[in-house]
């Protein structure tokens, strides 16, 4: 697995983060998730969690069409987001075991603080770094 080596910042639109958090508002009481696409391309993939009050994980099949997608638009996955809707936007110990991704970016917005926050994989451990939103 390849190692970040330095602090990164992601950068999102203001429109594709209120994308983000209009899909967690409204999977509430459940976690939301899904994924941007390099083009910015917001995509809500279906929690399969059996504990999707307190866990997400990616529906396979929903997955598998994403990432067709990304490749049939020659795009790269750059964020994998989902809600955590009783605690804060800090990665839980299930987020750290499924970050599995090194140069995607992985955005947790909590619908219980009203808070996002950005990190990225570095030597194996979710790392925070800074979001920045653009207009």
């Amino acid at each position: 697995m390849p190692v970040r080596q330095s602090q990164s910042v992601l950068q999102l639109s203001a429109d594709v983060l209120e994308r983000i958090w209009q899909h967690a508002r409204n999977a509430d009481p459940y976690e939301a998730c899904g994924i941007v696409t390099s083009s910015e391309r917001h995509v809500p993939i279906r929690n399969a969690s059996p504990r999707a009050l307190v866990a997400y994980q990616f529906g396979a099949a929903e997955q598998l069409e994403a990432w067709q997608d990304m490749r049939d638009n020659g795009e790269t996955l750059m964020v994998i987001y989902h809600s955590h809707t009783n605690r804060d936007s800090m990665p839980s110990t299930t987020d750290h075991a499924l970050a599995a991704y090194p140069d995607a970016h992985y955005l947790i917005v909590s619908t219980r603080t009203g808070t996002a926050q950005s990190f990225v994989l570095v030597n194996g451990q979710l790392t925070e770094e800074p979001l920045e939103v653009l207009p």
